[in-house]
């Protein structure tokens, strides 16, 4: 996609390497065709992976600090709150992702893979009618 490198460009580098890293992964596992919409679509499902991803250390970092930490731990409910902005951000994720995948799989042509899944489903289905008459 044309212009992906634009993208973030007021982030600090380290940031924007790693949100444009996963907007690759993004565009490479969906395979999305090129246009503005899956541009957007892409740029704020890798947005909702590193936000999930920061979440979730975080709140792993609490709960275990809640459970063996020495000196000042977390509360219960710092613990609780953790987790529920873990919760909530993975299923902004899951969202994103499935925003995706319902672009990807309205436009993109079929894989390889498919084609011949579809090829020998067909085979199959005239080999059984053959086998019937």
């Amino acid at each position: 996609m044309k212009g992906a490198w634009k993208l973030w460009g007021d982030l600090p580098e380290p940031v924007r390497r790693e949100l444009r890293a996963i907007y690759r992964d993004l565009r490479r596992e969906y395979r999305v065709p090129p246009s503005r919409l899956s541009r957007r679509l892409l740029k704020a499902a890798a947005e909702a992976w590193a936000v999930a991803d920061a979440v979730s250390g975080e709140a792993a970092q609490v709960a275990l600090a809640r459970r063996g930490g020495r000196g000042r731990r977390p509360s219960a409910g710092q613990v609780r709150t953790a987790a529920k902005r873990q919760g909530l951000q993975l299923l902004t994720l899951r969202e994103a992702l499935g925003r995706l995948e319902a672009l990807a799989g309205a436009r993109r042509p079929p894989t390889p893979d498919e084609l011949l899944d579809a090829a020998n489903r067909a085979i199959a289905e005239d080999l059984a009618r053959d086998g019937d008459e």
